[in-house]
């Protein structure tokens, strides 16, 4: 649940769109989100494109043609995107180079779970990084002090 001082996460989530409706309806439940459902990459890349549109999440589905070059294509774009490959056809995956992988998106709100888990430890490095000007002055006036 959102509390005032967060914001809800923005997911893409580019599917097939056979699937589309479940997605939509499992996903658009949690509060948390705002989402966006596109049905094949070039929707996908358009939307990341869109400079009035923020992603912080990008769902992949890996039933979408060439969805594996479309993950190296965007790593190199968009470095700090993070993505969420999901296989349900699969029983087990390596992410390559997605962020995570989901084979069971739907099994105890796995999908959920995985975003909510990248996007809190995506804050927790925005604060260490945060904190680290800080803490270099701080230590260079603990140097400097006598006695």
């Amino acid at each position: 649940m959102n509390s005032p001082m967060t914001k809800s996460i923005d997911l893409l989530v580019a599917v097939r769109r056979e699937v589309a409706s479940r997605y939509y309806k499992h996903l658009n439940a949690n509060k948390d989100f705002s989402l966006h459902v596109v049905t094949d990459a070039n929707a996908a890349l358009d939307a990341l494109a869109d400079r009035e549109r923020h992603v912080d999440v990008l769902v992949l589905d890996n039933g979408l043609s060439s969805a594996f070059d479309l993950v190296d294509e965007l790593r190199a774009t968009y470095p700090r995107l993070m993505i969420v490959l999901v296989d349900e056809e699969a029983d087990f995956a390596l992410p390559g180079q997605a962020d995570e992988i989901s084979t069971m998106p739907f099994t105890n709100n796995d999908l959920v779970r995985r975003i909510t888990r990248l996007m809190s430890d995506r804050q927790l490095a925005t604060l260490r990084a945060d904190s680290l000007p800080a803490v270099r002055e701080f230590a260079k006036r603990l140097r400097k002090a006598v006695g």
